[in-house]
């Protein structure tokens, strides 16, 4: 009676759903033939996916540009533009190599200590930690516990910690080599608020052999390599104002401008967008003017967009 019970509950849930559940395939290209504009928006970030990420720390799927492809049945030619979005530091949920990482064990303190020039700040912290975050002016922090607190890094289920980093480029600029990045959006800018300076990591050198740089842009295809690198860092000059009430990209300072302007520069991608918040109305276009000009022979006029982490 109970097998019978649960088969009738779920034929009332099917009824339910039945014209939500449609052959996804089929409704994607005729909406693309009608001309409508379609939106993907990936939900792993690129060095995640299962063939191009830095596997065995990876999920079980394509997370990279061509996902758009194989999971939703779309051909390339019909991927018109590629977002990269990416944090303004870098960041990483378990285990795994992450070059750029800060409170490393490997780490003396003084590696990822910097002193705080912003707005005093008070943060409930999430999980057991006893007592708020706070942050004043002129004090010595941990860089790594800061960007943790203020971007509030934690998993999104697990409640895990996230590793905190600096920028690392190589990885991006990688990621941007597999997903054929057209623009940049840039997230969180608001958490670096308050670093006397950043750093950038460029490039990277070999540790057995400092005096050997590795090629800008090269990222290690094998994780043993990717363990035996150490960074090679750009610092720029931080701000100290709170940019994330900022509703234009004329209204961020002078440093937070240059900060994002080094990044485009770097990796000769146009960055369109710059997070200050969490809220929707955080993304500020930035008017800069595009750090490359894009060919025509390039899919130019097809209604498919897709954003890739």
């Amino acid at each position: 009676a109970s097998i019978d019970a649960e088969i009738a509950r779920y034929r009332r849930y099917a009824e339910v759903l039945r014209a939500q559940i449609v052959d996804s395939v089929t409704l994607i290209h005729e909406d693309i033939s009608r001309g409508y504009k379609v939106l993907v928006e990936g939900a792993n970030a690129a060095l995640l996916d299962i063939d191009f990420g830095t596997y065995p720390f990876v999920t079980s799927s394509n997370t990279t540009i061509g996902g758009v492809c194989t999971g939703l049945g779309v051909p390339p030619q019909k991927i018109d533009n590629v977002i990269g979005v990416v944090k303004a530091f870098t960041t990483r949920v378990g285990h795994g190599p992450f070059p750029t990482e800060l409170q490393n064990e490997s780490q003396s303190l003084e590696d990822h200590l910097e002193e705080y020039i912003g707005p005093e700040v008070k943060i409930e912290r999430a999980g057991h930690a006893i007592g708020p975050y706070c942050l004043k002016k002129g004090q010595k922090i941990k860089v790594g516990e800061m960007l943790q607190e203020v971007g509030r890094e934690y998993g999104t289920t697990t409640g895990r910690r996230r590793r905190c980093g600096w920028l690392d480029l190589a990885l991006v600029k990688y990621s941007a080599l597999v997903n054929g990045f057209d623009s940049l959006n840039i997230t969180k800018l608001d958490v670096l608020t308050g670093l006397k300076t950043i750093r950038i990591a460029i490039s990277y050198r070999n540790k057995q052999m400092t005096e050997v740089r590795l090629p800008r842009g090269y990222f290690p295809s094998h994780l043993e390599d990717l363990k035996e690198v150490v960074c090679e860092y750009e610092t720029v000059e931080g701000w100290s104002e709170d940019i994330s009430q900022c509703t234009s990209w004329d209204q961020l300072p002078a440093n937070a401008k240059k900060y994002v302007l080094r990044i485009q520069e770097l990796l000769d991608i146009p960055v369109s967008w710059v997070g200050v918040g969490p809220e929707r109305e955080s993304m500020l276009k930035v008017h800069a003017g595009p750090a490359r000009v894009r060919s025509d022979s390039q899919g130019s006029g097809s209604p498919f967009h897709s954003l890739c982490r």
